[in-house]
């Protein structure tokens, strides 16, 4: 063994390396070599390819060998697959990909595995409504900071994103009593921020010893008459407005009445013991 050890290492072989396709990658590492040298071999895939094993079947790289004879070595390279997001915009905001716009219906093309991240921002008075995914997938609760992130995509998508105007109530209340909205307290001034087309409902009470005086919608448009069990709706909202609520005391005025006679108030009669209730400052 070791005789034969001696005569290959005074030999010399001729370690060919190759590339499948010189427009995908190269390979280093080939030469002349003495027998017994451990060498490497190299596989480096250009950009938008990548390296996928050698000619029998090894995946290493890089690849060590022994160099015992005379051998070829080919690096099997293959295009990286590319895969397209479709972006789809509708409404008032920006889209942006790696800092450039994007515009509605625009493709951006990745290589398989890389990460999309896009920044979704609303125009003012705008907000983001939905984000679908695919058509079918709501991700719009998933967005961080307005981005949302195809990661290591290994197919086409597509992505819809929507932007609607929003529109300001604004509620003034006066004296005592409560409005809310969504089962939540609305204090005085407070604005009620809503989207184009939503139904605001606002359910006013009075307090106790107290009454719904008027109820005044955008200055001059008295809703009192309207309400609906103390509700007044603002339907399809595609505007500002403003909402102002008045509470007034109210006070008893209780009639007794004693022989034979008879008191009216507002043309109706009056029995005894009845209650007449006014409100402030009212002449009864």
């Amino acid at each position: 063994v070791a005789n034969f050890v001696d005569i290959l290492t005074t030999q010399t072989f001729t370690i060919t390396a190759t590339s499948s396709n010189e427009a995908y990658g190269t390979v280093t590492g080939g030469g002349t070599y003495a027998g017994w040298t451990i060498i490497e071999l190299v596989a480096t895939a250009n950009d938008g390819y990548r390296f996928v094993a050698w000619d029998d079947d090894n995946t290493e790289n890089p690849r060590q060998i022994t160099v015992l004879e005379d051998a070829t070595y080919t690096a099997i390279f293959e295009a990286i697959p590319t895969y397209d997001i479709t972006v789809n915009i509708t409404g008032n905001g920006t889209v942006t990909y790696n800092g450039e716009a994007v515009e509605d219906a625009e493709t951006i093309t990745v290589r398989e595995g890389e990460n999309v991240a896009l920044s979704m921002v609303a125009n003012a008075n705008n907000i983001i409504a939905s984000v679908i995914v695919d058509e079918t997938n709501n991700v719009t609760e998933s967005l961080v900071n307005g981005v949302y992130t195809f990661e290591n995509v290994m197919a086409s998508h597509s992505i819809d994103i929507t932007f609607v105007p929003t529109y300001d109530i604004t509620v003034n209340i006066a004296g005592n009593g409560s409005v809310t909205y969504n089962g939540e307290a609305v204090e005085n001034a407070e604005v009620i921020t809503v989207t184009e087309g939503e139904n605001v409902a606002l359910t006013i009470v009075a307090n106790d010893n107290n009454r719904i005086a008027n109820v005044i919608v955008d200055g001059t448009n008295n809703v009192t008459e309207s309400l609906v069990d103390g509700v007044y709706t603002f339907e399809n909202v595609t505007a500002n407005h403003n909402i102002g609520i008045t509470f007034v005391p109210t006070y008893d005025i209780t009639l007794n009445i004693a022989g034979n006679g008879s008191i009216t108030y507002n043309g109706e009669a009056v029995e005894n013991a009845e209650v007449i209730t006014l409100t402030e400052g009212e002449n009864a």
